[in-house]
C-alpha cells in the first residue's frame, strides 16, 4: 500500500468510525485503529490512564500528543463518543490556550511497524547511555553502555522524562552502592532493569501484571546478551519475597498510592525507593502519604513538568 493511499484509507474510515459505522468495505482492511490525544502536558496522564482504560497495551507521548492503538475488532462503536466526553473533560480541568482534541485512524497491519517505529529514534540519555532502536546501527564510536530496545506495545523507549529520570537515577545510585540487588516493579520493555545489569546492580528483578509487557521484556533482555540476568515475574509486589537495596516504580499516580506501602516495604534497611511517573504538582500528594518514621530522607529531581522522587528508607526507626 503506497502512502497516498493509506492517508485516502484513513481520511475515509476516519469519517465512518467517527459516525460509529462502516457505511461500505474499504479495500484494505483495517487491522487496528490510532487513537491519538491532543492535549496541554498536564492533562497527559489522564489521556494515558483513558487509553489503558479502553484497552491500549501502551501510549506514546509526541510533543503534545498521546496515543495508543486498539484491534480494530475491539475498538467498539461509542469509542469517538467517548473521546468527546474525555476531551471536553480535559479542556475543562486542564484549560488552555490550544483546546485538546481527539482523532481516530484506521492501520493496516503492513504498515504497524513503521508507524511505530517512527516514534522511535536512538535517544542519549546522558554521556553514559544511548538507547537505540533495535532495527538501527550503533554508531562506531559509541563508548558508553548501550541499549538496544524493541519495546512493542510495551512502550520503553528511554524518550520519556519519567523514564530518563529513572535512568539517571540508577545510574548515580549505583555509583553509590556498588553491586546490590534492583527490583523493577512495573517494567514493561525492562528498560530500567536491563540498564541496572549493564551498571553492576546484582541480582536484578522486575515485575509486571501484563504478561504481553513481560514477553517485551523477554525480547528485550536477548536483544541485550542479558538471558539469565533478569528474573521476571508477573506477581504482585505485595506477593514478592524478600527486600532489595534499590525498589523502582515509574508508573502512573494512581498506581503508585496503591502500592506505595509494598514499595517502602521492599525496600532494604538504608536502600532506596525510586517513584516516578509523576508530575511535579503531584510529588506533594505522594510525599503526604509517606510515613515520618520509615523515610529517612527524600530527594526530588525534575525534568519539564515531571518528577522522580527517591526516598531513603529506614525500617526499625
Amino acid at each position: 500500500m503506497s502512502s497516498t493511499e493509506q492517508v485516502h484509507l484513513d481520511r475515509m474510515d476516519l469519517k465512518k468510525l467517527e459516525r460509529g459505522v462502516m457505511e461500505e468495505p474499504v479495500s484494505i482492511a483495517p487491522d487496528w485503529v490510532r487513537i491519538s490525544i491532543s492535549a496541554d502536558p498536564e492533562a497527559h496522564e489522564a489521556a494515558s490512564a483513558f487509553l489503558f482504560d479502553v484497552g491500549c497495551e501502551g501510549v506514546v507521548e509526541e510533543g503534545r500528543e498521546v496515543c495508543g492503538y486498539l484491534p480494530w475488532n475491539r475498538s467498539g462503536e461509542d469509542l469517538s463518543s467517548q473521546l468527546s466526553a474525555l476531551t471536553a473533560r480535559l479542556n475543562e480541568i486542564f484549560p488552555s490556550k490550544v483546546p485538546a482534541s481527539a482523532a481516530l485512524s484506521p492501520v493496516v497491519e503492513e504498515n504497524w511497524a513503521e508507524n511505530w517505529r517512527a516514534f522511535f529514534k536512538p535517544e542519549q540519555v546522558s554521556e553514559n547511555l544511548l538507547i537505540s532502536p533495535a532495527w538501527v546501527p550503533v554508531p562506531p564510536q559509541e563508548t558508553g553502555h548501550v541499549l538496544l530496545m524493541d519495546p512493542g506495545p510495551a512502550f520503553g523507549t528511554g524518550k520519556h522524562p519519567t523514564t530518563r529520570l529513572c535512568l539517571k537515577e540508577i545510574e548515580r545510585l549505583f555509583a553509590q552502592t556498588g553491586e546490590c540487588s534492583f527490583l523493577d516493579v512495573g517494567t514493561g520493555s525492562a528498560i530500567l532493569a536491563v540498564y541496572a545489569v549493564k551498571l553492576g546492580f546484582k541480582p536484578v528483578f522486575g515485575i509486571d501484571i501484563d504478561t504481553e509487557a513481560l514477553h517485551w521484556a523477554e525480547r528485550n533482555i536477548a536483544l541485550n546478551g542479558l538471558e539469565g540476568q533478569i528474573v521476571l515475574s508477573d506477581a504482585p509486589i505485595q506477593s514478592i519475597q524478600g527486600r532489595y537495596r534499590v525498589v523502582v516504580a515509574n508508573i502512573i499516580l494512581g498506581e503508585i498510592l496503591k502500592i506505595l506501602p509494598f514499595l517502602m516495604d521492599k525496600t532494604a534497611d538504608r536502600g532506596m525507593t525510586v517513584i516516578s511517573g509523576i508530575l511535579r504538582e503531584q510529588v506533594p500528594e505522594v510525599e503526604s502519604q509517606l510515613p515520618p518514621a520509615l523515610v529517612k530522607s527524600r530527594v526530588v529531581h525534575t525534568e519539564d513538568e515531571w518528577a522522580a522522587l527517591t526516598l531513603k528508607i529506614r525500617h526499625g526507626g
